[in-house]
């Protein structure tokens, strides 16, 4: 996604970094677009239909976007069996007091949506083949832990050598689960300027 001209929109690009083609064009804000497991859709929250944002879905091809919940939703992924949609019930400005959010799951071939995982950050969660990978702010340190999908149960990866930023974050691991990729910020820095002649 990408705000350019002023309004946030959903982009594809090409792998070599050329082919830049905008895929949404309303007035609403579209972001934290995500592939389908078999690339035929780009999911992404949009407040199309309102001031809370929901998921939608736009082929990479362009087209009109096609809604896909009806009662909120934030950084959606797809289960890389394609059958369920992952994505969090609430966007950044609604969390909970701790910046958390809950997990829903819903059928791709249709039915209700159901809470999965409580507790979530946004942009620290990833679905894999074995479950839901994501990282855990505990008082000392950052983990990560996992939703196994084969018993439903969360058992902890590992600790994280650093803290995860709480900001300009982000975490995804791969599909078999055995690696995470995550953000560390080393430095966040400003600068002061000076304005000469300022009228």
């Amino acid at each position: 996604d990408a705000a350019l001209g002023g309004n946030s929109d959903v982009y594809v690009v090409g792998a070599d970094g050329g082919h830049l083609r905008r895929l949404t064009e309303t007035p609403s804000l579209e972001g934290v677009p995500s592939w389908s497991a078999d690339g035929s859709w780009i999911y992404f929250a949009s407040t199309h239909a309102g001031v809370i944002p929901d998921i939608w879905r736009v082929s990479p091809d362009g087209g009109a976007p096609i809604r896909v919940t009806h009662e909120g939703g934030f950084d959606p992924k797809e289960s890389p069996d394609g059958r369920y949609l992952f994505y969090l019930d609430r966007h950044p400005a609604g969390l909970r007091n701790d910046g958390t959010a809950r997990v829903m799951r819903a059928p791709l071939a249709g039915g209700p949506a159901e809470p999965v995982l409580e507790r979530v950050r946004p942009f620290l969660w990833s679905v894999t083949d074995i479950g839901i990978v994501f990282a855990t702010r505990e008082p000392d340190f950052d983990a990560i832990d996992v939703y196994r999908f084969s018993d439903q149960r969360i058992v902890r990866a590992g600790r994280l050598g650093f803290r995860l930023p709480g900001s300009f974050t982000h975490m995804t691991a791969s599909r078999d689960g055995r690696w995470v990729l995550a953000t560390q910020m080393v430095r966040f820095e400003t600068d002061l300027m000076m304005l000469d002649n300022f009228r």
